[in-house]
């Protein structure tokens, strides 16, 4: 059977085509394989910046540092930044230790590694010193609210006039999470509360 030169021509065109979408498509691909690689890459540089190398192992003394955050009451800026000597007693992975805590403590057993750092006692005195442990009151939350009511009252000045605000502290929840609210959103929420306020 004879074909025309044209359709022949024109088969080899779209063959021509073809490849040079696969080729187009193949460039692509690696083009994606190549920033996800460079991107990984740029997040495991970030995150092992913070990583901590260490030197620990079972049966070690450790000091634990406890964030501000968790520490209570007054002066806690003050307080300070690592506590311990604790006994490392297992190893779970290769920057996780679960620790030898009393049991007042009220936190996790399991520290990583980036809050921990090696106890070496004092080569100058020889004197045993008493560990540096938090006190009970330091971790354990403020007095729980036993019901609703009002700590306290004041008065501020806005353009419109003065608006009287209330620190409402609700039953169940610690002291430092009593919120202020002004008399129409007291009477909103909490009416029962308002007659506390005279």
């Amino acid at each position: 059977m004879f074909t025309r030169p044209e359709h022949v021509d024109t088969k080899k065109s779209e063959v021509a085509s073809g490849m040079k979408f696969i080729q187009r498509i193949q460039q692509i691909h690696e083009k994606v394989r190549e920033n996800l690689e460079k991107t990984q890459a740029q997040y495991k540089q970030r995150h092992d910046k913070h990583r901590t190398e260490h030197t620990f192992q079972v049966g070690d003394l450790v000091w634990l540092a406890i964030g501000k955050t968790r520490l209570q009451g007054p002066h806690r800026k003050l307080k300070p930044i690592r506590y311990g000597p604790f006994r490392i007693l297992e190893q779970y992975d290769t920057n996780a230790f679960k620790l030898e805590l009393p049991s007042y403590m009220q936190i996790h057993s399991t520290a990583n590694a980036e809050n921990l750092k090696l106890f070496e006692p004092s080569l100058l005195d020889e004197r045993n010193e008493s560990p540096l442990l938090p006190v009970v009151q330091d971790l354990i939350p403020s007095e729980v609210a036993t019901e609703d009511m009002v700590l306290s009252k004041k008065t501020r000045m806005y353009r419109v006039g003065e608006q009287e605000l209330f620190q409402v502290f609700l039953k169940g929840k610690i002291f430092k999470h009593a919120k202020w609210y002004s008399r129409e959103k007291l009477q909103a929420k909490y009416p029962h509360l308002l007659v506390q306020c005279f």
